[in-house]
């Protein structure tokens, strides 16, 4: 099937139907930090970890089907987010004078 086939399927079925519970999409387990992709009303929130902070972004179910959720946690994606959690360790020290 399509792509675009199956990404109209989904639309429609999205707005045939109204996604109340959260639930886990996929983990994964082989990237620089821990990367957990839940379904909660029509969107996919990508959730990264790592030690005492987290990122999390949204994006709707209706723009991309779930096997594509793998091309947004590139390479360069993973990396800009890692520098991200540097930064936020930095700005928490320099807030909390340690």
């Amino acid at each position: 099937m399509p792509v675009s086939y199956k990404r109209q399927v989904v639309r429609l079925v999205m707005h045939l139907r109204l996604c109340l519970n959260m639930r886990v999409v996929k983990e994964y387990f082989d990237k620089p930090c821990k990367v957990t992709v839940f379904s909660w009303n029509g969107k996919f929130i990508i959730k990264l970890e790592s030690g005492p902070f987290e990122q999390t972004f949204k994006v709707s179910e209706l723009d991309y089907l779930e096997e594509e959720i793998d091309e947004i946690l590139n390479e360069t994606f993973l990396d800009e987010a890692m520098e991200r959690f540097q930064q936020m360790g930095m700005s928490l020290k320099r807030a909390t004078n340690y």
